[in-house]
């Protein structure tokens, strides 16, 4: 999938968040306290771009929300989420 990810190029309304994943260490010590929430060691940090498109006349959202559909979406794993100056 990451090769694949080289030939698409997001374009028209591109959205962009963050996420994050449960990272799994088999190499932690154990008897370490962890964090919570963001900053938490079990939690990795991914940048996520969408690409949506209007869906047209034709599309009945199954929600109150906008006629949009999601065409491709990419992810990159990030070290911060702080700015740098």
């Amino acid at each position: 999938m990451g090769l694949r990810d080289e030939q698409y190029q997001l374009k028209q309304e591109i959205e962009l968040d963050e996420g994050f994943f449960e990272t799994v260490s088999i190499t932690r010590d154990k008897s370490e306290v962890l964090k919570r929430g963001r900053v938490s060691q079990r939690q990795t940090t991914v940048l996520v771009s969408v690409e949506s498109k209007d869906a047209g006349e034709d599309y009945i959202p199954k929600k109150h929300g906008k006629k949009k559909i999601v065409r491709y979406l990419k992810m990159k794993v990030i070290e911060s989420l702080k700015k740098n100056l």
